[in-house]
């Protein structure tokens, strides 16, 4: 019972603030959506791996980098010539990881970024895919 009194008590604080008053759009506004169940699956499993695998490479980079050029006073790999096309290539891998995460912030909370940047929305094309 006092959930149920809570739950109806919520509902009529987020229609009156939210909804003009209206005790259905605001059930309908608050039924649960697709996904927000917090479910473990294998995908999250595989991201994590993946991303712990990708900032493991990038400390042991830094640390050669690093460490010859204060210890020996020589320069490894910070110092060939290719290393600001690596470079280049980290930070245009870490702009699209950005970008996919925030688009997935923006659908996950239903904010209308297309709109918003001015995007055409025919053409624009989900970033996490």
């Amino acid at each position: 019972r006092k959930t149920i009194s809570l739950t109806d008590r919520i509902v009529r604080v987020y229609a009156k603030w939210f909804c003009g008053n209206d005790v259905r759009q605001a059930n309908a506004q608050m039924l649960a959506k697709k996904g927000d169940v917090l479910e473990m699956d294998w995908t999250q499993l595989r991201l994590g791996y993946r991303l712990g695998i990708c900032f493991t490479l990038m400390v042991w980079l830094c640390f050669d980098c690093l460490w010859n050029l204060f210890s020996e006073g020589q320069v490894t790999l910070g110092g060939r010539s290719a290393f600001p096309v690596f470079r280049a290539c980290g930070g245009l891998l870490i702009w699209h990881w950005c970008w996919s995460g925030a688009t997935f912030v923006w659908r996950r909370y239903r904010i209308n970024y297309i709109n918003l940047f001015d995007f055409n929305p025919r053409i624009v094309q989900d970033p996490a895919t």
